[in-house]
């Protein structure tokens, strides 16, 4: 065979090459032949991702309908700009929002459907106006009134649907509390213990797998009072020595070992703290700044170069690529990077601040806000800024919980229980109503997709699926 001749066989099999793959390199890069005006079109595409499965999609009044299986959907051929998605299911409230379609480009929307009426269970009836509960929501502290403003706990096990019985050994005075207390609780190790912080003692709850539970006074009647004066400000348990605490009283922060009721003075100047397993995050209350150390306070480095104002005790969290500060009232962001703090909030208690470590949720009066803490290649696919409000209402907010692994949260004001959607794009959140009844109050667990409230003496459950 000739030079010449494979030349032209290599030119006839490239043109057939081009003949045969050009019109599929053409529609796989969104590109489309116009029949009705002979022309060439750019579209792009989207992705639809339903909970639950096998929902009615509308795109501008063409019907889909997801799989029944992952609950997914994905449409090719849109035409760039606008397009109205609605989503669809009996029994459900409908989802309805204005996408922006790009040509080359997928959008896509993840969307949870509320149940019309969803399945609701009186756990027990009585005197309930509060709740607590245990991350995994194994255990439910329910809050009950009683007479001379007198509160009383009791410990719910949603595993057992048992009330647990305190121990032989609990005081039962340290069951009761005044209505003036606004108790918090934080639990350690899981569902292990709970640390109950009221206004002049500290409390440890101990859920036992007997069907019972034990609380002892932390603070009071016990020689820590005798020590420290003043009830502390923050109590952390020690991650590696067991019955020992990390203690803050006013700026001077200390070791309390329980077995031995000794103090060990640790640090001074101390604003806040966050305790991990290896290692001791604190604030520094002279110049604002922020330390990383070992647990003994060793090897001390600065990890953000600039101050903050702080005008009393603070709570340090932890996200991604910054920690928070929450002094009194005030919030601050420090990036890890040590670049310039960022004042996010002011006349914020704590227990109206919630973070899941990719972002943090504030209310205040009848507004929810939200500031993302990712990089910024890394924030939702609905989020083009890092703070948003996510809702302006009527009534004041209550409590605010996230969503279990969905990009929602849920909140109480005046009388009712609602989901918001964090997605605002086109300006629009999805709002919807759970329940309606008097002064309901709630806890949502981090995994389980179930509310847990009270309202009108009951105390019930909402399940979300």
């Amino acid at each position: 065979m000739s030079l010449r001749l494979r030349r032209i066989l290599v030119l006839i099999s490239v043109i057939l090459f081009i003949l045969a793959w050009g019109p599929v390199l053409f529609y796989t890069l969104g590109y489309r032949f116009s029949f009705a005006d002979k022309s060439i079109r750019t579209t792009g595409g989207l992705f639809i991702n339903t909970t639950p499965v096998r929902t009615t999609v509308y795109i501008d009044e063409a019907e889909k309908v997801t799989s029944f299986i992952t609950g997914d959907i994905f449409v090719q051929n849109l035409k760039p700009g606008s397009h109205t998605i609605i989503v669809e299911k009996e029994g459900f409230y409908s989802w309805k929002k204005n996408l922006m379609i790009e040509p080359h480009a997928v959008e896509e929307a993840h969307i949870v459907l509320v149940p019309e009426e969803p399945t609701s269970t009186v756990i027990k009836e009585g005197l309930f106006f509060d709740i607590y509960g245990s991350p995994s929501g194994r255990y439910l502290i329910p809050i009950e009134s009683r007479p001379q403003e007198r509160m009383r706990l009791s410990v719910f096990d949603t595993q057992t649907k048992t009330f647990l019985e305190p121990t032989p050994h609990t005081d039962p005075s340290l069951l009761s509390f005044s209505s003036q207390d606004s108790p918090s609780l934080t639990w350690y190790n899981g569902d292990t213990f709970a640390l109950l912080e009221l206004a002049d003692n500290w409390l440890l709850l101990t859920p036992n797998l007997n069907n019972t539970f034990a609380l002892t006074s932390f603070y009071k009647k016990s020689k820590l009072s005798d020590a420290l004066p003043q009830k502390p400000d923050d109590v952390i348990p020690h991650p590696s020595y067991n019955n020992a605490y990390f203690i803050l009283s006013g700026t001077s922060l200390y070791i309390w070992h329980a077995s031995t009721e000794t103090l060990q003075p640790l640090l001074e100047t101390i604003a806040g703290i966050a305790v991990y397993n290896d290692r001791l995050l604190s604030l520094d209350a002279a110049h604002g700044t922020l330390y990383t150390s070992t647990l003994s306070a060793g090897d001390a480095k600065i990890i953000s170069t600039s101050s903050i104002s702080l005008p009393g005790p603070s709570r340090i969290y932890e996200t991604e690529t910054a920690h928070i500060a929450h002094a009194k009232e005030d919030v601050w962001l420090l990036p890890k990077n040590q670049g310039n703090p960022e004042h996010i909030a002011h006349d914020i208690p704590r227990s109206q601040v919630r973070t899941n470590g990719s972002n943090l949720v504030w209310w205040r009066d009848n507004e929810i806000w939200i500031r993302w803490t990712l990089p910024e290649e890394d924030l939702p696919y609905f989020q083009d800024e890092f703070e948003s409000r996510l809702y302006k209402g009527q009534k004041p907010i209550k409590q605010v919980f996230y969503y279990p692994e969905e990009h929602y949260i849920i909140f109480t004001g005046g009388a009712v229980i609602t989901i918001l959607e964090m997605d605002g794009r086109s300006g629009n959140h999805n709002i919807a109503t759970l329940y309606e009844g008097i002064d309901p109050r709630i806890f949502v667990p981090q995994n389980k997709k179930v509310i847990y409230g009270t309202d009108n003496g009951m105390l019930f459950e909402i399940g979300l699926e």
